[in-house]
């Protein structure tokens, strides 16, 4: 200790040192052993030993390094420490790296000791350093004397391991291990030798691989470990009992059974260090030299350990090959072994029927045979320089349909460096190209569904959003990132109406269908209409996955149907409430009324020559009209009133809780006053004027529904009264009501019951002032009601849609008479027959001229068909139309009233007229009126230069007739030459051959 210069005040300072590190918790060992154990080989060496007891004599040695006893005991326990060290196989540097350790976790406890006092703890440090090196330096001495003494015992062994190996060189496996237990027997002196093996890894089993008795091989056995010595073997290593040995292990009854004294053993291990079996001797006699015995172990050990290891090698790759074997058999792959010049080495059956081949028939052929593969140099080269396999483009075999699909990968297998083998991996991915080919379908289809989808992750709590595709994002204004950072709660909040979204929270809840109309918002605030469809997606076993959500934007169709809506209770022109409402409102007031004793009247408004006006300007002329009214209408009324368009140029208003009728009175002239306010058509300044019939509940009647009929009455009374004006309902007016009926039913009896008769008005020549043609006149004498004028009747005809079959029925019969006249040999003359508005539009006013012309056997020349001027005003091009398809048939046409619409002379030009007839308004005062005169000259004149003839009506004086004639007027009608007669007495007028006599002034007698 003298050249560390470790004197007296050293050792205080260590004492004091080792005092206060006394007191201290020993946290030092266990950092030093948690460092140790970081390291693989100093963990191993640790496991294989009790580690407690190697923590509590660490701490002991830590602890006496600065107890300051430094005598012979000290340095033999430390010289001990090295040996150990030195046998188990912890070299010099691990164990200086340890006292580094230790003194870097010494140094801070020792600063915390003395920090206060530097001199001290500079002093301390001194002489701890000292003490390591003394520590240090006396256990490197025993590492070297250990190395010497290993030289001198590894010459003995080489010497013994030769002259024995020399022996079973030729052996390997169980024979080696028979022949060296025999030898090892032999050289010990001993009865017994064995090798057993492990059975388990927690050392309760072994099994011997070898047993020698006497030289003679015995059957091998399984035995327990525990209370065996050889357990206390692989406990604590070399085990050495030279007598007695029954005593020591009682528990193991096979030592007494052969009568063992003496017992040798050492664990055998792996490279790694982990024991695998035991070696052992024993005999029947005590031990003659027990260190010996215990180095021929370690001598004979070692050659057991390698056969051993070798054994286990072998067996290791006996089972890898018949392992690798059954995989390659059985593996859901095609494999193949092709070598390096394309030939198949060996294939196993999936392979084969990938191939469409015989797995026989594979080995020793072309691969290119089988597969279209080409370049295998170049694959060699390429796979030469990666370990990575090549994963080469999907192909189809030779053999096989186009349909099947191999993924192939191909990787180089090397056995000693060498390029041994190619190995081929086919998987057929047909299904999965097909699968993946429909899910890249199912994708497209949900990216390019006109209706939204939206995906819904069902086994996440969040239920987060995870698919969107582009009708969604179009549809709510949100992108895609938008609606993928949502939830399940999207759904709820793009919703107005959450009634409906409850439905859906239940629906997921539940792992249900639901389905609902949802009134969203979009991200713009803007509102639209979903059909949202709420499906679970189960996965293969019936769990709910996620729920797929589907959005069929209805907005339009929900407009629609609002439409739909209001158009069936509103009308379409004005936006005013239609008959089905107005029947409700009529209802509501009716019900209002009788609940508090109040009245309720009801309105009919007729607009006052609306056809007038409709045919003059046109429809949409008309229409605009009846818009004006209604919001005149409306705004003369109540907001609790109701206005309604009953239908045509008729308007309905309901009034309820009122007190009399005097605020009727007031609202009907207000009515009246605000309709008639002027209103420019066309450019033209019109003043409209309307009739009001008015009912009162319940007053004139009790029943709501009975108001129109009685207020339609009124109406009529009112329109009989020259119109503009209003009229309550009275008796008077009923009994005018039930004679109408009364004549309509009567009307249509008969024309069913051919009632209805002809009478005719000569046409006359002015030139020849013969006739040349009769009109035919409707006429009507019911055996109840009398005659009945064509002014009553016809009105009737036209209100109840009669009217067609009036004008039918007199076509029939007026080409009936003439048929029957040219059979009894009278003149030929044309006969005239008026065409109604309602009739010329029927689709098969054509077929009605032509079966009536051929039922009567005439020829169509004879025919003129009469057609009021305001039937032209209306639909021009299908006027058009109709009218030359009867030109084509042969007929003549005659403009009847001319003069007394709106239209323009054009249409004279244009549509193919034979003739016009001067209304009878403009002749009955052309000898007195001026304007009249000077209208049918002019009418005359324009239809002549258009080659038309002209027929003045209603002529009755002669002063008339001279007028006429003198313009050059072609032909007349009147009471001047003769009122309409029956069909026999037109034949005797013709067989009289009568004439009108109408000289001009200059021709008149003096």
């Amino acid at each position: 200790m003298a050249f560390l210069e470790l004197n007296a005040d050293d050792i205080k300072a260590l004492r004091e040192l080792h005092a206060e590190l006394e007191r201290a918790p020993d946290t030092l060992t266990q950092q030093f052993y948690a460092h140790l154990r970081r390291f693989p080989d100093l963990d191993r060496l640790i496991q294989a030993h009790d580690v407690e007891r190697l923590h509590r004599s660490q701490a002991a040695h830590f602890s006496s390094l600065t107890a300051g006893t430094y005598d012979r005991a000290y340095a033999e326990s430390r010289q001990r420490v090295g040996s150990a060290h030195q046998r188990i196989g912890l070299a010099p540097e691990w164990f200086l790296g340890a006292y580094r350790k230790y003194l870097a976790a010494l140094l801070p406890a020792l600063w915390e000791t003395y920090s206060a006092q530097p001199a001290r703890f500079q002093r301390a440090l001194e002489a701890l350093l000292k003490a390591l090196f003394l520590d240090v330096g006396l256990t490197l001495d025993a590492y070297f004397e250990a190395d010497k003494k290993a030289i001198v015992a590894e010459r003995e062994r080489s010497d013994q391991v030769v002259k024995i190996f020399r022996a079973t060189s030729l052996a390997v496996g169980s024979e080696f291990l028979s022949s060296l237990a025999k030898e090892l027997a032999d050289v010990l002196g001993v009865e017994y030798a064995m090798v057993s093996t492990l059975d388990d890894a927690e050392f309760s089993q072994a099994s011997t691989l070898t047993v020698v008795h006497c030289g003679q091989s015995e059957p091998n056995f399984q035995y327990d470990l525990e209370g065996s010595p050889c357990a206390s073997v692989l406990r604590k290593g070399v085990c050495v009992y030279p007598s007695g040995v029954q005593a020591l292990f009682p528990m193991d009854a096979a030592l007494r059974q052969m009568q063992l004294e003496c017992y040798a053993g050492i664990p055998l291990h792996t490279r790694t260090g982990m024991p695998i079996g035991v070696l052992a001797v024993f005999g029947n006699r005590p031990l003659a030299d027990p260190a010996r015995a215990a180095r021929m172990l370690e001598i004979f050990s070692l050659r057991a350990e390698t056969e051993l290891e070798h054994m286990r090698i072998e067996a290791d790759a006996a089972d890898s090959m018949a392992q690798f074997r059954s995989a390659f058999a059985q593996a859901g792959v095609g494999m193949l072994h092709v070598s390096t010049d394309g030939t198949v080495l060996r294939a196993n059956a999936r392979a084969a029927r990938l191939l469409g081949a015989d797995p026989t028939d594979l080995a020793g052929r072309n691969i290119e045979v089988y597969l279209p593969l080409s370049g295998l140099a170049q694959m060699l080269a390429q796979l030469r320089q990666s370990d990575e396999p090549l994963a080469l483009e999907p192909v189809a075999p030779n053999c096989r349909k186009a349909d099947c699909l191999l993924q192939i990968s191909v990787s180089l297998v090397r056995h000693a460096g060498n390029c041994h083998y190619f190995q081929l991996v086919l998987d057929d991915i047909s299904a999965r190209r097909r699968l993946e080919e429909a899910r890249r379908l199912h994708r497209r289809a949900l990216d390019n569904s006109p209706s939204g989808v939206l995906i819904i992750d069902a086994g996440r709590p969040q239920r987060p959003v995870v698919y969107v595709n582009q009708a969604l994002q179009s549809m709510s204004g949100y992108s895609e990132a938008e609606l993928l950072a949502c939830d399940a709660g999207l759904l709820y909040s793009l919703a107005e109406d959450q009634d409906r979204v409850e439905e859906f929270r239940l629906a997921i809840s539940e792992r249900r269908e639901a389905r609902a109309e949802l009134h969203q918002i979009r991200k713009d605030g803007s509102f639209y209409w979903t059909d949202t469809l709420l499906s679970p997606v189960p996965d293969e076993t019936g769990l709910v996955t996620h729920f797929v959500v589907i959005q069929t934007d209805i907005t339009q169709t929900k407009q629609a149907q609002e439409q739909l809506a209001f158009s069936a209770t509103h009308d379409a022109l004005t936006g005013l409430p239609n008959r089905t409402l107005l029947a409700d409102r009529l209802h509501q007031a009716a019900l209002h009324a009788h609940r508090h004793g109040g009245l309720m009247a009801l309105l009919f408004i007729d607009i006052d020559q609306f056809k007038v006006i409709n045919d003059g300007y046109g429809h949409e002329a008309g229409d605009c009209l009846l818009v004006e009214i209604a919001q005149r209408i409306s705004s003369a009324l109540r907001a609790e009133d109701t206005v309604a368009r009953y239908g045509g140029d008729e308007f309905v208003v309901v009034l309820g809780d009122l007190t009399d009728t005097s605020r009727v009175k007031c609202i009907c002239s207000a009515l009246l006053q605000v309709i008639s306010q002027p209103f420019v058509l066309s450019g033209q300044e019109v003043n409209p004027t309307a009739s009001i019939g008015v009912a009162i509940l319940p007053l004139d009647t009790a029943d709501p529904t009975a108001l129109y009929r009685y207020a339609d009455m009124a109406l009529y009374r009112a329109k009989d009264l020259g119109r503009a004006n209003f009229q309550f309902f009275s008796s008077e007016l009923n009994a005018r009501l039930q004679e109408r009926m009364a004549l309509e039913a009567a009307l249509r009896c008969a024309l069913r019951s051919d009632g209805i008769r002809v009478e005719y008005q000569p046409i006359v020549d002015l030139c020849t002032g013969r006739a040349v043609g009769v009109e035919a006149l409707a006429r009507w004498t019911d055996r109840h009601l009398g005659v009945v004028t064509p002014d009553r009747f016809i009105r009737v005809a036209e209100e109840c849609g009669l009217i067609s079959d009036l004008g039918r029925r007199i076509l029939q019969l007026a080409c009936r008479d003439l048929s029957h006249w040219l059979a009894a040999g009278r003149t030929a003359m044309q006969i005239s027959v008026n065409v109604s508005v309602r009739q010329f539009r029927e689709a098969d006013l054509i077929e009605q001229v032509s079966a009536a012309l051929e039922l009567a056997q005439l020829p169509p020349e004879l025919l003129c068909l009469e057609i009021t001027e305001s039937v032209m005003l209306q639909d021009t091009q299908a006027n058009e139309t109709t009218l030359r398809r009867l030109k084509e048939l042969g007929v003549s046409l005659a403009m009847d009233d001319f003069g007394t619409g709106y239209s323009s002379l054009s249409y004279l030009k244009r549509l193919p007229f034979d003739k016009v007839k001067i209304d009878r308004s403009f002749v009955r005062d052309l000898a007195v009126d001026p304007g009249d005169a000077a209208l049918v000259r002019s009418i005359i004149s324009m239809a002549h230069d258009l080659g038309i003839a002209v027929v003045a009506e209603g002529v009755e004086t002669v002063e008339q007739c001279r007028f006429l004639k003198r313009h050059g007027c072609d032909l007349i009608q009147g009471y001047l030459f003769s009122k309409p007669l029956p069909a026999d007495a037109i034949e005797t007028l013709d067989a009289e051959g009568r004439c009108l006599t109408c000289p001009l002034e200059s021709e008149a007698a003096p």
